[in-house]
């Protein structure tokens, strides 16, 4: 009976130490999951600033290249507008016909990569 009784006190004992770990887990659940709505929050203000900052810009902006930007946006994945660095598109890292990249140098019309059909424009080294 003793033997028992000590096995049930152990198994007791044991199961309090184990709800007490439930307890800190639950604990440092509750700390994450608050951490980690806060962050949700901040970023979804930082999306909002952005998609505010976004509309004022495409409001100011010509409505024929924003046109041009969305279509282009739709068929490539990433990024619609990239530089053209040592003739080379940083969209798909084709090299750019001479010809192209001395026009695109000159900043006078749009450009399209003729391989990703990218909008490219020249970023000068430096």
């Amino acid at each position: 009976m003793l033997e028992h009784l000590e096995a049930v006190e152990s198994i007791e004992a044991a199961v309090k130490a184990k709800e007490a770990d439930l307890a800190d887990f639950v604990q440092s659940y509750r700390e994450k999951k608050e951490t980690f709505a806060a962050k949700e929050q901040r970023e979804r203000q930082a999306v909002e600033a952005l998609n505010e900052k976004k509309a004022q810009i495409s409001a100011n902006a010509d409505p024929k290249i924003i046109t041009i930007w969305g279509e282009v946006k739709k068929k490539v994945r990433g990024l619609a507008v990239v530089p053209v660095q040592q003739a080379i598109c940083m969209g798909c890292h084709m090299n750019i016909p001479a010809q192209l990249f001395n026009e695109l140098q000159r900043f006078d019309e749009l450009r399209f990569c003729p391989h990703c059909h990218r909008i490219i424009y020249w970023k000068e080294q430096g």
